[in-house]
């Protein structure tokens, strides 16, 4: 398994007790780090810290038993128990041991519906919404989803055995081989479940491999000064043997210049926290980590309170949040949207450690996020201490007698609970909120009669996730709004949505089939920077005279157009538009005797272009792409593989994806001097059998490739092997002789001296 092979150095991570590492001088405990060490050592993964365990997991998954069998993963929190668990479940072993596999988050605040939901999205997909199924019958879709089939289901984070008491009967055991995984911080839940179960605990890092870790990170292949080992060993020892605090003392490290007096200022304030730190979490290394953070990004930091344990940020919305609530300013002397901003500080806080990558764009880019659960912990209490944001639990009256003064200024509300009433809400402290997030959790159980949004005359920020009910009035009555999250069963936006003058960010979820139609006072909203609706939508006519002031927006997703003038004098009077995913309607012209589409040429800022086609193609079409464009994802256009050089001739494009239809045909023979800059390349649910590419210079700057249920497809062509930047060849369900290719380009890869190449199968 490529993600878990043998490291080129061992790490004991057993290690003597802290008793013991602590009686040791520093001397002796430097003679003892690069005796261990053998050689300069290579960046870890932390995998590699838990090599053993790794495999035992992994010889369990594949042993052959027949059995359903239980696996847990335990361990304090910041061991590193999901690291360890996603890079198993993630290898490619999985899918070629098992015929289905799904993974969720319990977190402490379990949900039977929302796994359920989620496991059978992963388990057996389907275009028929499932939210109308009682959770029985949710229950029972699982079981006959699972029935007969070896399958593999990764719980991370149990809290109790709730969730198998609950859930037990929808996972058969059919002696097919199946397992169940989980992680969990107690150790006493395994004892509870009554079936056959392994546990696999995760013991702290000594303190040795403490600062071999921390060592690596910050000085890569280099050793470490001499003048600094003492005080950096001294900060190793206080990590406690916590991955997650090793990472911590980095961030605070990177930046700091590498000077004896630099390193101890760090590390007297970190013995000065955690004097203090009585639970024993490493507390003391976040509050220091806080502390140092400049104050533009702490509300940013603080702001993940907002968003439930273990909950997957969509950057972009995270970012739009950001902007609104005012914390990212405009930097002097340097170019640049407040987007761009933005993404400096979500980078600057993923250095620090603080903020974990949870998915990854197609060049590598942050497509969302995360923070540790015990950091969730710290900002809950960070951000209750500070004022930063309420939280509503119950039937409470959000100002009490006791509170009223640490909530005299404006504030934050996050309404968690799921037995909230609206009237909870007094209009007096109303008034003084500037953000209102409803979670999923407590969304279905608010109260619309009682739930007074008109109260809120001040608010800046709306987020109700899952309302199941069309509150436009009163949402048209918050004047200073600039983000507005909804969903909405309703198919028409009312015109008094041109109330809202200072909204900037706009996302909409329709809850059922369909298309909704919007107002043409859209147009009044100038300020509008991103504008998304999830299904279709369609523009109103063009209106000249308000229409040139629309000037300000950057993302627009998904409106259904058609091929003609009014189509293309919309999108003349979106010059700024850097991201535009659409619906294109049949247009078929008869006087060319070609499809047309809009000619989209004159936007000079698009980077970023997903386009489905509704309607019949024929063989002929014109496309007119802007030179600017690097990000391109087609699909349902059936073209002829002759049509492709419009696209491959695109001197910019970094990114293509060709899904479900988007060119049709058995032979792809590609030109030479096309897709000169392309980096990554996916081909999903093609009918493409034979793929040519003759020794030339084809595909120079690529770097990853995704094949996905082409399953005509039968090879790769071999000239791949010569691309020097290629990196990752992804399979999804493709044919043997397709994964033969793949191994051949990466022997050839191997002997360019290219030893990070990998092959994914899923």
């Amino acid at each position: 398994m490529a993600n878990l092979a043998a490291p080129k150095f061992s790490l004991n991570v057993g290690g003597a007790s802290s008793s013991e590492a602590n009686s040791e001088n520093f001397e002796a405990l430097t003679a003892r780090n690069y005796e261990a060490a053998g050689e300069v050592m290579n960046p870890i993964d932390y995998v590699e810290l838990f090599e053993d365990e790794a495999k035992q997991i992994t010889e369990e998954l594949t042993n052959g038993l027949t059995q359903l069998r239980m696996l847990s993963i335990v361990g304090m929190p910041g061991i590193g128990k999901t690291t360890l668990a996603n890079s198993i479940y993630q290898s490619p072993l999985v899918p070629l041991h098992f015929h289905v596999h799904a993974r969720c988050c319990v977190t402490q605040l379990y949900q039977k519906r929302r796994l359920l939901l989620e496991i059978l999205q992963q388990v057996n997909a389907r275009t028929e919404p499932r939210h109308g199924l009682t959770d029985d019958e949710l229950a029972e879709e699982l079981y006959r989803s699972l029935k007969g089939k070896k399958y593999v289901i990764f719980f991370d984070d149990l809290w109790d055995t709730r969730l198998w008491n609950d859930m037990s009967t929808s996972f058969p055991d059919d002696n097919m081989g199946s397992r169940i995984m989980f992680t969990s911080r107690f150790h006493n839940i395994v004892s509870q479940i009554e079936r056959k179960s392994i546990t696999y605990p995760l013991n702290p890092l000594s303190e040795v491999t403490c600062w071999k870790l921390l060592e690596v990170k910050l000085f890569q292949k280099e050793c470490c000064p001499q003048e600094l080992l003492g005080v950096g060993m001294q900060m190793a020892i206080n990590c406690k043997g916590l991955p997650l605090a090793v990472d911590l003392v980095v961030g605070l490290l990177r930046n700091k210049e590498r000077r004896q007096d630099c390193w101890e200022q760090i590390a007297n304030s970190l013995n000065t926290h955690l004097l203090a730190d009585q639970q024993g979490r490493c507390w003391g290394i976040l509050e220091l980590s806080y502390n140092h953070l400049p104050n533009h990004l702490k509300p940013c930091f603080l702001y993940f309170r907002a968003f439930s344990e273990d909950e997957e940020v969509p950057v972009s919305e995270l970012m739009w949040l950001w902007i609104a609530e005012g914390f990212v300013q405009p930097q002097k002397d340097e170019k640049g949207s407040l987007e761009d901003v933005a993404k400096k500080y979500l980078s600057d806080l993923i250095a620090r450690s603080l903020v974990m990558k949870t998915k990854r764009g197609s060049l590598g880019g942050v497509k969302a996020s995360r923070i540790h659960d015990l950091l969730h912990d710290f900002v809950l209490a960070k951000a209750k201490e500070e004022c930063f944001m309420k939280e509503i639990n119950g039937y409470e009256h959000l100002i009490s007698p006791s509170c009223v003064h640490t909530m005299s200024k404006p504030y934050r509300l996050f309404v968690h609970s799921r037995w909230m009433d609206g009237a909870a809400i007094t209009k007096p402290s109303a008034v003084r909120v500037r953000s209102l997030v409803v979670s999923r959790f407590a969304a279905s159980c608010l109260k619309s009669n009682s739930f007074a949004l008109q109260n809120f005359k001040l608010l800046r920020v709306l987020q109700l996730s899952d309302i199941k009910t069309d509150c436009w009035t009163s949402v048209f009555c918050l004047f200073h709004l600039r983000f507005l999250s909804l969903e909405t069963y309703s198919y028409m936006i009312p015109p008094e949505i041109s109330n809202l003058q200072s909204l900037e960010t706009f996302l909409l979820r329709l809850k059922r089939y369909g298309e909704i139609e919007l107002p043409e006072t859209i147009w009044d909203l100038v300020k509008l920077r991103h504008f998304k609706i999830w299904g279709s939508s369609t523009l109103p006519k063009y209106n000249l005279e308000k229409f040139f002031k629309f000037d300000n927006l950057q993302t627009l997703a998904t409106p259904a157009f058609c091929c003609g003038e009014d189509t293309e004098k919309i999108l003349r009077g979106l010059p700024s538009l850097r991201k535009l995913s659409c619906i294109l309607l049949d247009s078929w012209d008869n006087s060319l005797k070609c499809n047309r589409f809009p000619n989209l040429d004159f936007l000079t800022r698009l980077e970023s272009l997903k386009v489905e086609y509704s309607g019949e193609v024929q063989q002929r079409c014109e496309f007119n792409f802007p030179s600017n464009l690097k990000k391109l994802t087609l699909s349902r256009f059936f073209l002829p593989w002759s049509e492709i050089s419009t696209i491959g001739r695109l001197p910019n494009l970094e990114v293509l994806k060709l899904l479900c239809g988007a060119f049709e045909g058995k032979l792809w023979d590609m030109t030479e001097g096309e897709f000169l800059e392309l980096k990554f390349l996916m081909l999903q649910n093609l009918n493409i059998a034979q793929w040519n590419a003759s020794e030339g210079d084809h595909l120079p700057c690529l770097e990853t490739l995704v094949l996905a249920n082409c399953n005509q497809l039968e090879e790769i062509p071999s000239c791949l092997g010569d691309v020097l930047t290629l990196e990752k060849i992804e399979l999804q369900h493709c044919r043997r002789s397709v994964e033969i290719s793949a191994r051949t380009i990466k022997e050839k890869q191997e002997e360019m001296g290219n030893e990070q190449f990998v092959i994914t199968l899923k």
